[in-house]
């Protein structure tokens, strides 16, 4: 049994899958700007986020090394106990 290729031609007005691939196209492409938009935003707002929470973690060391630290010496507060759990 030979085999040969077979050559199919199809033949049509394609004017109405060519505007259904443009609008499509630009669909998408408005998708994606918006997509991009949502991206910017959380990545802004995760970012003040992260500020803030680094803001209230160095405002917290800061009082505890300053003013904590020193009433808690005063205090007669020593560091024995935290020596043996570390050694």
């Amino acid at each position: 049994m030979a085999t040969r290729p077979i050559k199919i031609a199809i033949v049509g007005d394609d004017s109405n899958l060519k505007k259904t691939l443009k609008r499509s196209s630009k669909q998408l492409e408005g998708f994606g700007k918006s997509v991009a938009k949502i991206g910017i935003t959380s990545a802004a707002a995760f970012g003040a986020t992260a500020v803030a929470i680094g803001t209230k973690a160095d405002t917290a060391f800061r009082e505890f090394a300053g003013e904590g630290l020193a009433s808690f010496l005063e205090g007669g507060g020593t560091f024995e106990y935290e020596r043996r759990l570390t050694w």
